[in-house]
């Protein structure tokens, strides 16, 4: 895990965010972010990450033309870390169901991880579905 250095705290309390917690996979290459009682996935070390920021870069991303409502079920092809999966899961709600698929191993272990993080400490209630590649 990447040291969590007296300028890298600086640098998030002068954005007036909180960094508790990172997380790091696959020799740095990805990163999950515990800033202001939230997990989020990324794939760059900085310092400029937030709840906030994320979900509008996943608006702007993947739910300018729709949003899941209440009650639904969204399937997450390529879940690649779960930046989506993590929005998707708070539209649909405790009624609906948020399906997050991901083939590539190493994604796939932060995706994991990430989605246990959120389990127990914020959506107790969801249920995703994961699917390993499959062994040759």
């Amino acid at each position: 895990m990447p040291e969590k250095s007296t300028f890298f705290l600086f640098l998030f309390k002068k954005n007036g965010l909180e960094l508790q917690h990172i997380y790091s996979f696959n020799n740095d290459q990805f990163f999950i972010y515990g800033v202001n009682n939230h997990f989020i996935p990324n794939e760059s070390f900085t310092a400029f990450i937030s709840y906030e920021t994320q979900l509008e870069k996943c608006k702007n991303e993947s739910l300018f033309t729709y949003q899941p409502r209440r009650g639904e079920i969204v399937l997450d092809l390529g879940a690649v870390l779960g930046e989506e999966t993590l929005y998707y899961s708070q539209l649909v709600g405790h009624k609906g169901r948020v399906l997050a698929i991901e083939a590539n191993p190493a994604v796939f272990e932060v995706l994991k991880k990430l989605l246990r993080l959120i389990n127990s400490a914020m959506f107790p209630f969801l249920i995703w579905l994961f699917l390993k590649r499959m062994e040759q």
